[in-house]
């Protein structure tokens, strides 16, 4: 109790000093509090705007989330759109097969009906779309609209002519009225003759100017009026066998060549699904040396350049013909095919002259190491082949020819490089 007292009176009696010790006090004190309460408003209004930030925010998210909603909403009405544009779009262009179909029927009654010539082509496309889709669809055509062949003249180029046997009068030659280099440089951009190209156009007038006349003409944008729903997987197979009328060739007349009596012809040659590359030349290397070990066998070189497809280097081996068909521009065709024709077997990259040999009863391995190819003309041409009773088409990767040496006992499979 005592030294409580003691303490307050010691308090008090340093509150009566200090204005002698510290005559600012009370203005200190008053600036402090005036800084306290400073502060406080200053977190007052810190808060007060936080809390403005954050209904904003709240605001926002609520904004942002409306319009998650409305994008997908649009999302969906933008994919309902598209899908009914889609079938408007597929009815428009059935709708235009349809047209193109019965533009194909009548053009082909009215050159039937008349007794006009007939051209038809000119063809400056594929090998392969020529053998399993054009001369077929010109045996249908021909007969279907009942025009004698003694009135057409076929335009192809590169000595084609065997493959049109029994279907024309006269065979006329692209290459009689251009280059091959000119050739070559008119089709790079597109070998598809969905229209009457301005390269056809000056083929054309060329020819009809050499041999006079303006003669009717069966376009291949006829035939692909008609296939290309097949070709774009919108049709199946049948609907291009309603109108072929494939048919087994027959062997031309012996090549000016000397030949083996017996003999393996090849073909390879770089192409998208067989590209130039180091494994690709080993491979086929290998290939022609392990057929040379059994077979003489006469490798063929185009030699041309009318397409993009360039011809692989073989090196001299015993029992290896090497023949250059290009030596003759305007007969190559002619060339290559009296060869195959006559050969046991064909063996060369997958592609057209792998479709050739079949239709003349030679059984062929086609290679290839990308599978990029349309599996459609495949199947065509395989159909096709065993419908003539031709030759056996078998594709190969060339990954897997090693797999020959384990289930043929005996064989040599060439090795494969990497």
């Amino acid at each position: 109790m005592k030294t409580s007292l003691l303490q307050r009176g010691l308090a008090r009696f340093g509150r009566m000093l200090r204005p002698l010790f510290a005559p600012d006090a009370e203005a200190d004190r008053a600036r402090f509090e005036a800084f306290a309460k400073g502060q406080r408003e200053a977190v007052e209004r810190l808060q007060r705007r936080g809390h403005a930030q954050s209904e904003r925010l709240t605001e926002v998210m609520r904004e942002v989330e409306q319009l998650r909603k409305q994008t997908s909403g649009l999302r969906a009405r933008l994919s309902r759109q598209l899908q009914f544009s889609e079938r408007v779009l597929k009815r428009v262009s059935e709708r235009s097969v349809e047209i193109g179909e019965e533009r194909v029927f009548d053009r082909l009654a009215r050159i039937g009906r008349s007794s006009q010539a007939v051209l038809v082509g000119p063809w400056t496309g594929e090998v392969g779309f020529e053998l399993i889709y054009w001369v077929p669809f010109l045996r249908w055509a021909l007969g279907h609209a009942g025009i004698d062949p003694a009135r057409v003249t076929v335009f192809s180029r590169g000595g084609a002519r065997p493959w049109y046997d029994g279907l024309a009068n006269e065979y006329v030659d692209a290459l009689d009225f251009t280059t091959a280099d000119e050739f070559r440089t008119r089709t790079a951009v597109s070998r598809k003759q969905r229209g009457l190209t301005a390269f056809d156009r000056d083929l054309l007038r060329r020819a009809c100017a050499a041999r006079g006349g303006a003669p009717a003409l069966i376009h291949p944008a006829m035939m692909y009026a008609l296939f290309y729903p097949y070709w774009r997987r919108e049709a199946p197979l049948a609907r291009v066998l309603e109108y072929v009328r494939p048919r087994r060739h027959e062997p031309p007349a012996p090549p000016a060549v000397p030949l083996p009596d017996d003999y393996v012809a090849v073909r390879f040659y770089f192409s998208d699904c067989f590209p130039d590359t180091p494994g690709n030349r080993a491979f086929v290397s290998a290939v022609i040396g392990a057929l040379a070990d059994r077979h003489d066998v006469v490798v063929l070189h185009a030699g041309l350049g009318l397409d993009d497809h360039a011809d692989t280097a073989v090196h001299g081996r015993d029992r290896v013909h090497v023949i250059d068909a290009g030596v003759s521009p305007r007969d190559n065709l002619a060339l290559q095919t009296a060869i195959i024709a006559r050969a046991r077997a064909f063996v060369g990259t997958y592609g057209g002259f792998s479709y050739l040999a079949p239709l003349h009863g030679v059984d062929t391995v086609a290679f290839y190491s990308d599978r990029n190819f349309q599996v459609s003309h495949l199947h065509m041409a395989q159909h096709i082949s065993a419908e003539v009773g031709g030759g056996t088409l078998v594709p190969l990767d060339v990954a897997h020819a090693a797999l020959l040496q384990d289930v043929l006992p005996g064989s040599r499979s060439p090795a494969v490089a990497r």
